[in-house]
């Protein structure tokens, strides 16, 4: 008879939320740092007439799950900006920024690497650290102070530039290789049904381990999510747990345990 009383966590092996209806995975995130799990509610009280507390009722409960991801995840993204990962194909192509310093070969002529989407109104001349100096207006036909492009091919201003002289490009380019996640004001985070592996030992041997898992059966992500842009960044995340409205027991989460 299987029967576990006492355990100790090893470690989180993976995070996963579901689509309630469809059961599609969502995202599954396998880097999880941080973990823990946080019941909580709220309680009344009853006061005799001095103030003191004479009895406590309790009304409702909470439970949420937090943790960071040690890498950054598209999939977690989108479901707490409740938008869908979207991946580029040749039939699909998403826009993205593009800038390129390029060094002036020919003072006549300069070559994108790529062809800009839509109008590259503005090409500009640095400074010797490379930083942004002039600004050049596109035009229909390149003059002293415009430049013309055709294709990735952009006919430089009449005398602006030497060669050995750098040119600042800022533009958009379609990409068929290319994935995005998009935040709108009009989108909000995900629910699902959220599963946490997590690996176990027993409290008395360590080579005997156990799998517990965490289900949430009612999740909610929280929208509430800041990525600090370093090579230390950490992907922080939080799912709530709702109310399992529509089950006899109407329960928030489950915690089981298999050997």
């Amino acid at each position: 008879m299987f029967n576990v009383e006492n355990l100790i966590i090893n470690r989180i092996l993976r995070g996963t939320l579901f689509d309630k209806a469809t059961g599609e995975v969502l995202f599954s995130i396998d880097q999880i740092s941080d973990p823990s799990l946080e019941c909580s509610g709220e309680q009344v009280f009853v006061n005799d007439s001095m103030g003191q507390k004479i009895a406590a009722f309790d009304r409702t409960k909470d439970a949420k799950f937090t943790g960071s991801n040690a890498v950054i995840n598209f999939g977690l993204m989108a479901a707490q900006l409740g938008s869908d990962k979207e991946v580029a194909d040749a039939d699909k192509k998403i826009i993205v920024p593009a800038f390129e310093l390029i060094e002036v070969k020919d003072a006549a002529k300069v070559t994108l690497a790529n062809e800009p989407y839509g109008e590259l109104k503005y090409i500009y001349s640095t400074h010797s650290d490379k930083s942004k100096n002039k600004a050049y207006p596109a035009a229909m036909e390149a003059g002293a102070e415009a430049f013309s492009i055709t294709g990735k091919e952009i006919t430089l201003p009449t005398g602006a530039f030497q060669v050995g002289d750098y040119v600042a490009v800022w533009y958009d380019r379609e990409s068929a290789e290319a994935v995005k996640v998009t935040n709108t004001a009009e989108h909000f985070a995900k629910g699902g049904k959220f599963v946490l592996e997590v690996l176990a030992a027993d409290v008395c041997d360590v080579n005997t381990e156990y799998y517990a898992y965490v289900i949430f059966n009612n999740a909610k992500m929280d929208n509430a999510v800041t990525l600090t842009l370093t090579n230390e960044a950490k992907h922080g995340f939080t799912v709530n747990a709702m109310q399992d409205y529509c089950s006899p027991t109407k329960e928030l989460f489950t915690i089981a345990i298999a050997k």
